[in-house]
């Protein structure tokens, strides 16, 4: 995924400051919920035709960004306009020793994340 302008400074509009775009940080994210197609049954209903039912799970998204203040910023406004993504709160996270290693790993580039699949 290429995120455009990732690195190109930004001011923030509460404050007028330009963005930190030095020291990495993490920040907790959770996601608006989004509906999902769970299943699908088939019943037949009639000798010809065959009914369809779908069943919908509601599920809330619970992530992790790691990078600069501006690559944080860059990265959801992306996924927020092109996936649709909506937050409902963000908090500053505690910032591990593996989350600095694995983003200097990723050639300084902010990385996701998923909650559901990291155990803390």
């Amino acid at each position: 995924m290429i995120i455009p302008k990732i690195n190109i400074n930004k001011r923030r509009f509460w404050d007028n400051k330009w963005m930190e775009n030095k020291k990495i940080t993490a920040t907790n994210h959770l996601l608006k919920p989004t509906q999902i197609k769970n299943s699908q049954v088939s019943i037949n209903t009639i000798a010809d035709g065959v009914q369809h039912k779908v069943d919908c799970e509601y599920f809330g998204r619970d992530i992790i960004v790691v990078g600069t203040e501006l690559q944080q910023y860059r990265l959801i406004s992306y996924l927020m306009k092109e996936n649709g993504w909506q937050i409902k709160d963000s908090w500053n996270f505690k910032m591990e020793t593996e989350f600095k290693e694995w983003y200097i790993e990723n050639e300084s580039n902010p990385y996701i994340l998923n909650l559901k699949y990291w155990e803390l």
